[in-house]
């Protein structure tokens, strides 16, 4: 049997490439399909009916681009594909009634880890009611569930994943994607890994043999040339050090006895469980970079999301990886549902006290299924839907604090080439010379790349304290003040990201040329040959969004749009022109733009905000930036909102007020994607 597996291949899918290979050791055949944007939703349908599969399997783990795959299922059906159409991963998982109930577009939603699930519904695609974990609709069209599938204590028991034929590359080290565990052992209340896990039953944390982990790295290492290996699970080491310490013991000595030495590691771990004696054992294995789950450093947001960690916990793990030059990074979600003043400020301390790391912010979203999610629906709440919960703070002021930091600080910390994820893979990069080429890595470098790392991170502090200053003194300013201060933090921001992102191109330059650059030596010149073909490898086998090894908090996937008609954009047109003040008017006399269009890109949320504005250039570029700057935040007319979809579309605004213009709408393809 054909099967079409449909998900993102910015990394290397280890979901959809272990399911891929139990398949085909099953017999059937297994092809990927890549769908890492909406753009591609009718080109990806299309290929899938071309192949002519039986079965296809939609790895819809992501709330943010769920829509997208359920549009995929509808092309597909739309272009007269009749074969079943499953969906799986977290997302779906945690949806399968909702999903279900939409429409005929899916068949089944599986449950829990889909290797199994899927080879059994490929034997049985004439009867789906003996797959367990499954869920379906009968002959009366309701849904219904098989018995779950509980979790599987043998992760050895299936094939290793299929692979790319070539991998993706940093400064010309190839690197690999692996798993040595499964599930989470903690119990945060904000995370849907529990969840997902716990569900199905059986053990929600699994670990793979050592020996068997060591295999897969061989292989990889002798036979595909890899260098670096990325471990993907949720938390690579456990609660108590001396476990970690018998487990990465044994693992180091089988990679001596495989010959595999001179290699990168990097892994991502809790702070608690971050051990001065764990992570020097695990450095001499190669560790070089570990995402660390801080989330919050605020005594209130630590409670809120059940971290089970404190913050001296923070603090030492911080310490421990400092001293042993750990590429480390971290997130922080700065704003959560009960978020207070002194709470964002115990976190912009923590950002200034540890600006010496790379690191993002944001606030906590809400995922199904999560003990979070369950207590906003019992306090009433919850806003949107399961394509996107949302929630206002409790707080006013403070939710005033966090829809002007999402209005000042979009492009830095989610837009595409957000200067926090350049300053991530800048470090990240540098970390990497040093662990493959240490005597190219000067500390006079080293000092050029912490010094824009702590830049950048201190600004960000201080503007956010000005935001919080100001949301403090006035929970409920005037639009025209609120106005004001977003266009002025707006522009700071801007111009300080132009500038210092500038240099970081720069230095980000240097790095990558002085890992191919060719040592003086005659004996060394096979190795700097290499690397230098490498860096060949590097510009023709990376996939152009594969640039997030580095960084879990790179920029979102361009969301789904929802069409906008022409009666909703002279309604938008309208309400903008009534909101712009005289000053504005006045800069557009003076600039002798009277009745020409100001042409403006704009992004609407779901329950009509605007989250984002761009001028589309030529004579009225300037004036466009200036209006875009009084308009974020704002709400829009009902006409655009479009039940949880976002919209995207342009409009023209003009003084004195012209005939009604019809504009030609777009896609606004570069614009971020919001945060509801």
């Amino acid at each position: 049997m054909r099967v079409a597996l449909v998900g993102p291949e910015i990394e290397e899918n280890l979901a959809l490439r272990y399911i891929a290979a139990s398949l085909e050791a099953a017999g059937h055949e297994a092809r990927l399909f890549d769908f890492h944007r909406a753009e591609q939703t009718r080109s990806v349908a299309a290929a899938i009916v071309a192949y002519a599969p039986e079965l296809v399997g939609l790895s819809m783990i992501f709330t943010l681009r769920a829509r997208e795959f359920v549009a995929v299922a509808r092309e597909l059906r739309a272009l007269g594909y009749a074969g079943h159409v499953t969906a799986g991963g977290h997302f779906a998982a945690l949806h399968p009634a909702e999903l279900l109930a939409e429409g005929p577009w899916l068949d089944s939603v599986i449950a829990g880890e889909g290797e199994a699930p899927m080879v059994e519904l490929a034997r049985s695609l004439h009867a789906p009611e003996r797959v367990a974990g499954l869920s379906r609709r009968d002959a009366a069209g309701s849904v219904v569930c098989t018995p779950p599938r509980p979790n599987s204590r043998d992760l050895d028991d299936r094939p290793w994943p299929t692979r790319p034929e070539r991998f993706h590359a940093y400064l010309g080290q190839p690197i690999a994607n692996l798993l040595s565990s499964r599930g989470c052992y903690a119990n945060c209340s904000f995370c849907s890994i529990h969840a997902f896990h716990r569900d199905n039953g059986g053990m929600r944390f699994r670990q793979r043999a050592v020996t068997a982990v060591a295999d897969e790295m061989a292989h990889l290492y002798h036979a595909r040339g890899v260098r670096i290996f990325n471990f993907q699970d949720d938390n690579l080491l456990m609660p108590r050090a001396r476990d970690n310490l018998a487990r990465f013991g044994e693992l180091g000595r089988a990679l001596e006895a495989r010959g595999v030495r001179q290699i990168g590691l990097q892994a991502k771990g809790r702070p608690d469980s971050i051990d001065a004696e764990v992570i020097d054992l695990l450095a001499s294995l190669g560790l070089f970079r570990m995402f660390l789950g801080v989330e919050t450093d605020a005594v209130s947001g630590l409670r809120t999301l059940g971290r089970g960690a404190t913050r001296e916990d923070n603090h030492r793990a911080l310490e421990v990886l400092r001293a042993r030059a750990i590429h480390t990074c971290f997130n922080l979600l700065v704003f959560d549902p009960d978020s207070s003043f002194e709470a964002v400020r115990q976190n912009l301390d923590f950002m200034r006290r540890q600006s010496y790391f790379p690191l993002n912010f944001c606030r906590v979203e809400i995922y199904s299924g999560t003990p979070l999610e369950q207590r906003l629906r019992a306090e009433g709440r919850l806003l949107g839907d399961h394509y996107g919960y949302a929630y206002a703070i409790r707080e006013p002021g403070v939710q005033l604090a966090y829809e002007l930091f999402r209005a000042v600080f979009w492009a830095r910390n989610f837009g595409t080439g957000g200067l926090h994820h350049e300053s991530m893979k800048l470090d990240y990069k540098y970390h990497l010379l040093a662990h493959f080429w240490p005597e190219r890595a000067s500390r006079a470098l080293e000092h050029q790349v912490k010094g824009l790392v702590f830049e950048l991170n201190r600004h960000s502090a201080a503007l956010m304290g000005r935001i919080v200053d100001f949301a403090e003194a006035d929970a409920a300013p005037s639009p025209e003040v609120r106005a004001r201060l977003r266009a002025e933090l707006g522009a700071e921001r801007e111009h300080f990201d132009r500038e210092l992102g500038g240099r970081i191109d720069a230095v980000e330059r240097e790095v990558e040329a002085l890992a191919v650059a060719r040592p003086a030596r005659r004996r060394a010149r096979k190795v700097a040959s290499a690397a230098a073909a490498g860096a060949a490898l590097l510009a023709t086998a990376c996939h152009p969004h594969g640039d997030t090894h580095m960084c879990e908090m790179a920029p979102p996937p361009i969301p789904t749009t929802a069409p906008v008609g022409p009666a909703a954009q002279r309604q938008v047109e309208a309400t903008i022109q009534e909101r712009v003040n005289a000053e504005l008017q006045g800069i557009i006399v003076q600039a002798h733009l009277e009745g020409v269009p100001i042409q403006l890109a704009l992004v609407v949320a779901p329950a009509g905000e605007l989250v984002d504005c761009q001028g589309l250039g030529g004579p009225t570029a300037e004036v466009a930036r200036q209006l875009c700057e009084r308009l974020m935040g704002m709400r829009l007319p009902a006409a655009v909102r479009t039940d949880g979809l976002v919209s995207r579309f342009s409009v023209a605004v003009q003084w004195p007020p012209a005939p009604a213009f019809d504009p030609d709408t777009h896609m606004c393809e570069m614009a971020p994607a919001p945060l509801d």
